[in-house]
């Protein structure tokens, strides 16, 4: 009783603590940052929309004067009319100089425009007019009016350009708002860089986009952090001006500086203390419960919890800690050996359920042969059944070594063979290092039985090979065992239930009894796959995992540990 007075509830104090942390965060912190976040939004909303207004009405009219001087041409220009129609070259370049001296006044109210194209198609002849500020390194803006001025041309001949309105083309990479007239087969084309507007945003980000929504040019904020952005639009034309500014002002006061710092200096000091009261009274104590539980999963029971905690709560864990470590020692050996007879039984029943269809399928077979009067094919079928049966009705075998079970293997096959047109063959290659390997009895035997039953065809001889091989898998070593047949492989619907590890329609209960033989042998991580070749056949597939020499020694530990009870 006297150490239950001198502990207390550690959930009572970390309530309190966590509240005064919280009331202080909210009154220091809370208040500051509502203030500042409402003055510093106002103040850069009015600003953006000034900027994003001044930034319409300046565009908008550079577009209007743009499209009054070039329908202006086409309306009153004698030049563009006769460049509309072939011409000699002479008079062809003449009307064009004169109609490209103009563009330089055209585009001298600013730099959103740029470029001016005429384009006389039946003359060929391109004139063009490039606004002076052009981003990009000299090669690079060659290059990109080289680019515009090719495709341009080639629209206007493949007569894909668009002359009733301002309409959106890229071109290398580049959106550009093109808007086209023509005379005849002279045209009037302006183009304003629309990537290149976006680019000379500085303070938020502008972006370009169609009534519709779609995005045209620049970027918008990721759909998660448009909250903290002020969206401000505007359209023109047309076109649609999206602009984003953060929503924080960095410049702040001195007097909501200093406050801030206040507050953020206190909350540090308040978490400091939190920290370290949570770690000397609770996160220890609870480190040393998850080290003592992780030392219990590796297998060591007798680790108990031998720390001294201050709380009530973690001196009660400790105590039912102590007691479940005391019976949970008691009960493991006594669990273990159930656990290892349920499945011997378990893999008895499976082996019973397989040994039927062998008796059957013989005994059809020597009546056969006897109805026939065969005699020296039954004396030979005697000699190989003899054999085989000496094998199946070993009910004491549970497993069984690689290198015997293709040899019964190869013996069945024989044995189907007597009396056939086309006797069935099977092949087998096996690494050396792996004859001596353990297998449930009647493994290979039952998928070579299968292969017979499903895979026999009457025009060809039947043939089985069976290949074992280690292999190396992110280190990991693995057995793999294949059983393919040259016969019609498996229908689709089989297939995908016997890959599914479903029990599946009469006639291949035996497939997923050697499924289930071999999973309770080699544990959880052994795979078998249910395949059909390229060239056509059955594939079986089997994948089992080689223990390490640790791990064997530890299990062969183990049951030393049971026998001995």
């Amino acid at each position: 009783m006297e150490l239950d007075k001198k502990r207390f509830s550690i959930r009572r104090h970390i309530t309190l603590v966590l509240t005064l942390l919280t009331v202080l965060i909210v009154l220091l912190i809370g208040v500051c940052v509502a203030v500042v976040r409402e003055q510093s939004r106002t103040r850069l909303t009015s600003a953006a929309d000034s900027y994003l207004s001044l930034l319409t009405r300046t565009l908008e009219n550079q577009l209007v004067i743009q499209e009054s001087y070039i329908t202006s041409q086409v309306l009153n220009s004698e030049e563009l009319h006769r460049l509309g129609f072939g011409e000699g070259h002479t008079q062809a370049y003449l009307d064009s100089y004169k109609l490209h001296t103009g563009f330089s006044s055209a585009m001298a109210a600013g730099n959103d425009v740029t470029a001016l194209y005429l384009y006389s198609e039946p003359n060929s002849i391109l004139m063009s007019e490039y606004a002076t500020a052009q981003a990009g390194r000299p090669t690079e803006t060659q290059i990109q009016k080289t680019n515009l001025e090719e495709t341009l041309r080639s629209m206007v001949d493949a007569k894909t350009l668009n002359d009733e309105r301002w309409t959106p083309y890229v071109v290398s990479g580049q959106q550009y708002w093109v808007r086209a007239v023509h005379y005849y087969g002279a045209w009037l084309i302006s183009v304003v860089n629309l990537d290149r507007q976006c680019s000379q945003a500085t303070d938020g980000m502008l972006a370009f986009a169609q009534p519709d929504g779609v995005l045209l040019a620049g970027t918008r904020p990721e759909e998660g952090e448009l909250s903290h952005y002020i969206s401000l639009t505007a359209e023109t034309e047309g076109l649609v001006l999206e602009y984003y500014v953060p929503s924080t002002d960095m410049d702040l006061d001195n007097a909501m500086n200093l406050a801030l710092a206040v507050g953020i200096t206190a909350v540090l000091a308040a978490i400091c203390f939190v920290i370290w009261y949570l770690r000397s009274n609770v996160v220890h104590p609870l480190d040393a419960l998850v080290d003592a539980m992780r030392r219990i999963s590796a297998g060591d029971l007798s680790v108990r919890a031998d720390w001294n905690p201050v709380n009530l709560e973690l001196q009660q864990v400790k105590e039912a800690f102590n007691v479940m470590l005391n019976e949970i020692e008691t009960l493991k050996i006594e669990q273990y050996e159930q656990k290892l007879d349920a499945e011997r039984q378990e893999m008895a029943a499976l082996k019973m359920q397989i040994r039927p269809h062998f008796f059957l399928n013989n005994l059809k077979l020597i009546y056969a042969l006897a109805e026939t009067g065969q005699t020296q094919q039954i004396q030979r079928m005697i000699l190989l059944l003899s054999k085989h049966l000496r094998y199946v009705m070993d009910y004491k075998r549970e497993t069984t070594s690689l290198r015997d079970e293709t040899n019964f293997c190869q013996n069945y096959m024989e044995m189907t063979g007597i009396g056939q047109k086309f006797p069935p063959f099977c092949r087998v290659t096996v690494s050396l290092d792996l004859q001596e390997m353990q297998l449930p009895a009647m493994t290979l035997l039952t998928l070579a039985e299968n292969s017979v039953k499903h895979a026999t065809r009457p025009d060809r001889p039947l043939t089985v090979q069976i290949t074992a091989k280690s292999l190396s898998m992110e280190g990991e070593k693995l057995v793999n065992i294949t059983v393919r047949d040259n016969g019609d492989g498996f229908p689709e619907e089989v297939m995908k239930e016997l890959n599914s590890g479903k029990q599946v329609a009469t006639g291949h209960y035996g497939l997923t009894n050697v499924q289930r033989r071999c999973a309770l042998l080699f544990g959880p991580d052994f795979a078998m796959t249910f395949t059909n070749a390229a060239a056509g056949g059955a594939v079986v597939e089997m994948y089992i995992p080689l223990p390490d020499a640790a791990e064997k020694a530890k299990e062969e530990e183990k049951h030393e540990t049971v026998d001995r009870g």
